[in-house]
């Protein structure tokens, strides 16, 4: 009976039994955390692995060794991502150029799938046997149109956006860059968008209100210059000579339609854009085409250009130095659509050499665009530049270092939306 009703050691064997238990709770815990660990390696490398794929599918060429083109090309690179981030390029499950799951399926997107067995510690203790688990991730990139299509540069003066006429622009945004308090002027709530973002603030005097019809966020980080490697290429200059430059000489500065225009070659930035170029000062065009349609032609004005007509351009026009000017004119621009040219998507550029005043009170060059009934199909790229939109019509998008509309301006056929492979401000991303 004494021996029944001694209670000593029991909490011995209770203390036995929990730390069993407690060490079984501790060993899952630890095998279940290195798997997390083990996921998230797996997704990096996934993602990694899907964003190489989709940059190599849509720009070629690819990190490390040559990969060549096509399906084996896209894996090639993806697998050479995969490695880089401490996964072998043998556990890459699957790559399709063409996904049928998830949410974005079909040609443009490349998805990646990375299974990696991963072994256990107590798990394969308790058993007596060697435990693994495969850890699977995936990831979707590929080509995803801007949601910001004009860019205001200017980063620290008052009203760098003023808008006197209403912006119509249901597929994008824009972004203010300045840092002033007064960064937007919106002179009557002309601004249909679907965001307004601005470094600064909104100005709310001398005619300026707040603007409301639209979502609007203040105090935002600046953006950078999508499109600041242009310069590197085919704006950098050396692009004009004897060959292919039209000189009419002060006596005889108009252009017209029988004139032989002479044009060159060149190879910019690995690809042959045929360029053509005007030395006198403001070129006059009466109404005339300029470049065949779906050509990689480039004009460049060295002294301005006058419209005297309604113009057609098939190309790009490069303000390089001197104005713009149009009078009442129609000038219809279609920009070059060739991934590969560097000025794919550009319909007018003004680049930063280009230092023409606006006037002798605004000492910064300008670029004033009259839309009166033609059409701006591409990109407005000016970014030193007072772009100024008068008239009713639509542009592509528009990067300028200050920006005024004083007219209804259009961009229901968002350049980046329409072009969705093909506009230089669209960029791949991790969709999935």
């Amino acid at each position: 009976m004494r021996f029944r009703d001694d209670e000593s050691g029991q909490m011995l064997v209770l203390t036995a039994l929990c730390m069993t238990m407690l060490m079984g709770f501790l060993a899952l815990a630890i095998d279940v955390g290195i798997l997390f660990r083990a996921k998230r390696n797996v997704q990096i490398a996934a993602d990694a692995g899907a964003i190489a794929g989709a940059l190599h599918q849509q720009y070629g060429g690819s990190p490390g060794p040559a990969c060549g083109g096509g399906v084996r090309g896209v894996r090639c690179a993806v697998q050479n991502a995969v490695a880089a981030n401490g996964v072998p390029a043998a556990d890459v499950a699957l790559v399709s150029t063409n996904p049928t799951d998830g949410y974005h399926t079909g040609p443009g997107y490349v998805e990646t799938i990375v299974s990696v067995p991963n072994p256990t510690f107590f798990l394969s203790a308790f058993r007596g046997e060697r435990t693994t688990f495969s850890v699977t991730a995936r990831g979707v990139a590929g080509m995803v149109p801007s949601t910001t299509c004009m860019y205001v540069l200017d980063p620290s003066d008052a009203d760098a956006l003023n808008v006197t006429g209403p912006v119509s622009a249901p597929g994008c945004g824009i972004q203010v860059n300045s840092n002033s308090a007064s960064a937007s002027c919106d002179q009557g709530q002309n601004l249909a968008v679907p965001f307004l973002h601005v470094t600064g603030g909104q100005d709310a005097g001398g005619g300026c209100t707040p603007t409301n019809s639209t979502q609007v966020v203040t105090g935002v980080a600046p953006s950078g210059d999508p499109l600041n490697n242009l310069m590197g290429s085919a704006a950098a200059g050396g692009l004009c000579s004897a060959l292919n430059t039209l000189s009419l000489g002060i006596n005889s500065p108009l252009l017209n339609a029988a004139t032989a225009i002479p044009s060159a070659l060149l190879n910019i930035a690995g690809i042959s854009v045929r360029v053509s170029c005007f030395s006198d000062a403001n070129v006059r065009l009466p109404a005339l085409t300029l470049g065949l349609p779906g050509e990689n032609h480039l004009f460049i004005f060295e002294n301005g250009v006058q419209l005297q007509g309604n113009v057609i351009v098939n190309g790009t026009v490069d303000v390089a130095g001197g104005t713009l000017t149009q009078g009442l004119f129609q000038l219809t621009i279609n920009a070059p659509n060739d991934p590969a040219n560097p000025l794919n998507g550009i319909a007018i550029l003004q680049p930063p050499t280009n230092t023409t005043q606006c006037s002798a009170t605004v000492r910064i060059p300008c670029l004033r665009v009259r839309l009166v009934g033609g059409s701006v199909n591409g990109l407005i790229y000016a970014p030193a530049a007072k772009v100024i939109i008068d008239g009713a019509g639509g542009v592509g998008g528009i990067i300028a270092y200050q920006l005024d509309v004083d007219g209804p301006l259009s961009l229901t056929r968002n350049y980046n939306l329409a072009n969705p492979t093909t506009s230089p401000l669209n960029k791949v991303e991790l969709v999935e």
